[in-house]
């Protein structure tokens, strides 16, 4: 009985077993999967049905832009998000809050580089097993394409 007890605390404790989409759980760093960005690209691209001659370099320039684009996001386990979003040269910081709603994670932005933030809309992404998914048109800011970040640690 008190090795049965002693399993149980420690899995409340460690949170072995717990739900993945609980409130919560999606907290920790995350950055962007360039690779799964480069393919969405290139599939977008490849929708317009382009010549046989331009497929290379259709490719060449998707994997270049996702090469250039860095996203790190940590989810604070008190509720806070710093995100660090850099676009070649130019680099963008927003902070605020997140909160998670089974597998619907929202953010809240309240400051950006130039101070604090009033008007901006609420951002949303759904929490799994591989990550977060930011999802084009569903985002709660244009997107023109959805993206993935993947749990660093």
């Amino acid at each position: 009985m008190r090795v049965v007890f002693g399993l149980t605390l420690v899995c409340m404790l460690t949170g072995c077993g717990a739900d993945p989409t609980s409130a919560g759980a999606a907290s920790g760093r995350y950055a962007l999967d360039r690779a799964e960005y480069a393919r969405r690209l290139i599939a977008e691209r490849l929708e317009s049905k382009p010549a046989e001659a331009e497929l290379d370099g259709i490719r060449a320039a998707c994997v270049a832009r996702a090469r250039a684009l860095m996203l790190d996001l940590e989810l604070r386990p008190d509720g806070a998000f710093l995100a660090r979003f850099m676009d070649g040269e130019q680099e963008q910081r927003l902070a605020g809050q997140w909160e998670q709603d089974g597998a619907l994670v929202s953010f809240h932005t309240t400051q950006a580089p130039d101070g604090r933030v009033t008007t901006m809309a609420s951002v949303y992404a759904t929490y799994g097993s591989d990550g977060l998914e930011f999802k084009r048109d569903t985002t709660g800011f244009s997107v023109p394409h959805g993206f993935l970040l993947r749990r660093r640690e």
